[in-house]
């Protein structure tokens, strides 16, 4: 069980909230097996990792949203987004055992999401409105990834760390042009998030 502070900081229905604690008991029991995660306590992958994802939400202004969620691993953010919101996010993630994973969650939560069990390359065949992600590269090389997705309508929405600005700086002279903000979360929510839009080529 979540802090009574994270609790509040998720501000979800109570029904939602018990499918995401479901959800956090399924990735903790699979963590024990593989490393989807990384080795935190229960606590920290509310704040970290739940959390985190939940509030990626809030820069999100459309009504139906698809989501690509690449490299999705343990579910973050794609299935809490999925969980939260009840988007469609397709899930890309070229890890068999992770996506066995992943299956296994949808099941359980009733998700909208889609796994698909390859790498971001051979997706192509839709067209999303919003690409997110957390921890797959740096922002210059996951532009590279995701280049055949990217256009003028397209927002990128990055979980990233202590190093934001200057990835995003790196970024600069690449292919394509883009606009982008910088959120970062209080306390409780942690994390940073980078937004990238209206990208033109160069």
């Amino acid at each position: 069980m979540p802090s009574a502070k994270i609790v509040e900081a998720l501000n979800v229905p109570r029904g939602t909230f018990l499918i995401l604690e479901s959800f956090v008991s399924l990735l903790l029991k699979w963590n024990e097996k593989i490393n989807l995660i990384g080795r935190n306590s229960a606590e920290l992958v509310w704040k970290k990792h739940v959390l985190a994802s939940v509030q990626l939400s809030k820069y999100i202004d459309a009504d139906d949203p698809l989501i690509l969620d690449v490299g999705s691993g343990g579910g973050f953010p794609g299935v809490v987004l999925s969980i939260v919101k009840g988007w469609k996010v397709v899930l890309v993630e070229r890890n068999k055992k992770k996506c066995i994973f992943l299956s296994e969650a949808q099941s359980l939560t009733g998700a909208n999401v889609v796994v698909e069990n390859k790498t971001i390359e051979e997706t192509n065949n839709f067209s999303p409105d919003i690409i997110v992600s957390r921890g797959v590269t740096t922002v210059r090389k996951f532009l590279k990834l995701v280049d055949g997705f990217l256009n003028s309508k397209v927002k990128v929405m990055l979980m990233k760390g202590d190093r934001c600005q200057v990835e995003l700086d790196e970024s600069f002279g690449s292919e394509w042009k883009f606009d982008f903000e910088v959120k970062h979360g209080n306390s409780e929510e942690g994390g940073t998030i980078a937004i990238l839009s209206n990208f033109k080529r160069t």
